[in-house]
């Protein structure tokens, strides 16, 4: 979440293997939590992530493909956990009164 809030000198409410001040002084972690903030705010402002001076964020059409990095790792989940935990969300949220 500190990625999000772009306030990676916050202290962490769930530990991770990062430390806040080695993440605020790593020039990757500054520009992901500026890319990542960027994306929140334009969705929360548009409903679409996308603005100028942002890598592009696909439009989102196969839940089978691979899912939309920012930075360098490339290690996901299968399409077969993340569909079972799609699925799991939406059996939630049904029983929370949501829709599918």
């Amino acid at each position: 979440m500190v990625y999000v809030f772009n306030n990676l000198h916050a202290p962490r409410m769930i530990p991770d293997r990062s430390s806040p001040s080695l993440a605020s002084i790593s020039e990757k972690d500054r520009t992901i939590a500026e890319i990542m903030s960027g994306y929140w705010v334009n969705f929360a402002r548009t409903g679409d992530p996308n603005a100028p001076g942002l890598p592009v964020w696909p439009v989102f059409k196969d839940r089978n493909a691979p899912p939309h990095f920012i930075g360098d790792s490339k290690e996901w989940p299968g399409a077969d956990v993340l569909n079972k935990l799609d699925a799991a969300y939406q059996t939630l949220l049904m029983k929370l009164g949501g829709k599918k």
